[in-house]
């Protein structure tokens, strides 16, 4: 499943923004979509990072069951490293934009502080100041 997972979505830590770096290829069935949220919480621990960039133009939509697993096991894991700025690349799929929205509406502002961005370089630009 490795192979696969791949292709669906980059996940890498950036040395220089020290951010977990996420870049989404396409749709992710519910497994490959957790698999792919566990790789880049490894990735958070392993380098004690507190921020990420998720370049989510090339993700569809996220399945409600999956919604709800970040919200109520994902996100609270995440959040326990101190991980606290998200730099969120909006999707190009209408769905996939409110669905990404609608989660980012539910966390609060005070523990993680978010930004959306049409670019990747707008992104690196945001994330190097925060």
């Amino acid at each position: 499943m490795a192979d696969i997972l791949d292709v669906l979505c980059t996940t890498e830590y950036d040395p220089e923004l020290q951010c977990v770096i996420t870049v989404w290829h396409g749709y992710a069935s519910s497994n490959q979509f957790r698999a792919i949220c566990e790789r880049a919480l490894d990735l958070v621990k392993k380098h004690e990072v507190k921020k990420g960039i998720s370049d989510n133009r090339g993700m569809k939509n996220i399945a409600v069951a999956d919604q709800e697993w970040v919200m109520k096991d994902y996100l609270p894991r995440v959040l326990a490293t101190g991980y606290h700025t998200s730099a969120t690349i909006v999707p190009t799929d209408h769905y996939a934009q409110m669905t990404l929205k609608e989660l980012s509406s539910k966390i609060d502002d005070s523990i993680v502080q978010q930004k959306f961005f049409k670019t990747m370089n707008e992104a690196r630009t945001w994330i190097k100041t925060v």
